[in-house]
């Protein structure tokens, strides 16, 4: 299939009340190696003293060739939205980003990301690149890399930062 759509909608009652959830997504195969994803949803209720109400949106592009793997995407999640199933940690926040990753022969590899993250209720932002000379096996592997990163508290830039991992 070279597009797939689907439409959700659901409820979520219980004795603190209700929440409703409606989305919708489109897949587009763009080629044998290409993919472009949008979702797009948004809840709204009563639980308790909570309103679970908000908006959630996503897009991705993903394209895989024999030694290079890439991913562009942006995503947001409205602190209220959902019916307590979403992961807490991306509640409130917006990223935009890519990773890649290219088989360099062997079991070597590097990979690298680079995105913009936002706190959607305080302004604080994070932007970050990273990269990773990787060697891999079926029995473990081992990396170095580096990042650096610049967060700003509430747009008041705070000095970058450069580590390595591993």
């Amino acid at each position: 299939d070279k597009v797939t759509v689907g439409v959700s909608a659901l409820r979520d009652e219980n004795s603190l009340g209700a929440t409703d959830l409606n989305g919708a997504d489109l897949k587009v195969k763009l080629a044998a190696d290409s993919e472009l994803r949008v979702e797009a949803a948004f809840s709204e209720g009563q639980q308790g003293q909570l309103s679970p109400d908000g908006q959630a949106w996503l897009a991705e592009l993903e394209h895989h060739t024999g030694k290079i793997d890439t991913l562009l995407y942006a995503r947001r999640q409205d602190s209220g939205f959902g019916v307590s199933q979403q992961n807490a940690a991306e509640g409130g926040q917006q990223k935009i980003g890519a990773d890649g990753q290219v088989r360099l022969g062997g079991n070597w590899s590097v990979l690298g990301q680079i995105y913009n993250e936002e706190n959607l209720s305080t302004s604080d932002t994070r932007d970050a690149i990273q990269g990773k000379l990787q060697y891999q096996t079926d029995r473990g592997g081992v990396g170095v890399g580096a990042q650096v990163v610049n967060d700003a508290a509430g747009r008041i830039a705070s000095t970058p930062t450069v580590g390595d991992s591993g």
